[in-house]
Order: structure tokens, then sequence, then C-alpha cells
């Protein structure tokens, strides 16, 4: 499951999950996002929390922590291990500004009203057309959680 807990009813997900496995499956539960802890601080993770994520803030969302700690276990399932990844990815200019419409802050911005989709990807190509210049692909770090429940 990719970042369920963000977006659907927790309790109703793992009810669901109880019903249909059997004893001893695994949950797999993950994250993948643009790694902002990463080394270095560039130009564009600059840009990307000042003026995207003013522009297009996070929407309510459940902030359920997936940890090494195992913190997260809910009924009927133990918590059976965590890790972390990366991954570069070496994206165009298009392919950025596709990735980025898709995530749950332009959306909810466009869904809201408070912005149309042209005009977010208009925005987007202006904004971004500097990281660019002539070079046709930037690479970008991404990575996230990989969070592992038994159920019982």
């Amino acid at each position: 499951m990719c970042q369920v807990l963000h977006w659907a009813n927790a309790t109703q997900v793992f009810r669901e999950a109880y019903r249909v496995l059997k004893s001893n499956s695994f949950v797999v539960i993950y994250e993948d996002y643009f790694l902002w802890h990463a080394d270095e601080e560039t130009p564009f993770m600059k840009w990307f929390r000042a003026s995207f994520q003013s522009r297009f803030p996070q929407p309510p969302r459940n902030r359920q922590s997936l940890n090494a700690q195992g913190e997260f276990a809910p009924t009927g399932f133990g918590f059976a291990g965590y890790e972390e990844y990366s991954h570069p990815e070496s994206l165009t200019l298009d392919q950025l500004i596709e990735h980025l419409i898709t995530q749950s802050t332009v959306v909810s911005a466009v869904d809201q009203g408070g912005e149309s989709l042209g005009h977010a990807v208009q925005w987007l190509q202006n904004e971004l057309q500097i990281f660019f210049g002539a070079t046709p692909q930037l690479t970008f770090p991404f990575g996230g959680d990989v969070y592992y429940l038994r159920r019982a």
C-alpha cells in the first residue's frame, strides 16, 4: 500500500486487510517522495520549500508516523520491520511538471477551485525552466520508508 495512511481511514483499511489475509501474512506500507533531508541543499530544494509549498500548501491528512520503533501496529497486526531506501530519478522539465501536478498539494488546489490545472502547469513551466536551462534532464533524490506488518 503506497501512502495509504495519509488518505484512508486506517481502521477500515486494516480491518479489511485482516479479513482477507491469512495468519502470518504481511502488509507492506511504503512511501516515495523527494528526499528533502539529502546532504545537499540544492537551489531546487530551496525553491520547492519556499515557492511551491507556499503556492500549494499541504491539504489536511493523517500524519501517522512510520518508523523503526514500530509505534504503529493496528489491531490484529504486529510490527515486523522497517527500512528506508533511496533512488535518484532523472526527469525532463515536462516529466517533473507531470510529477508535481499529481501531488496532493496541486490536486487539492485545483479541486478546491483556487487554481486551474492549466495555470498550475504554466506557473510550473515558468518557475522550473531556470533550473533546466539547456540541460534536457536533471536528477532528483527520491526515496522513502517501507513498513512491514504481520497479521496475527
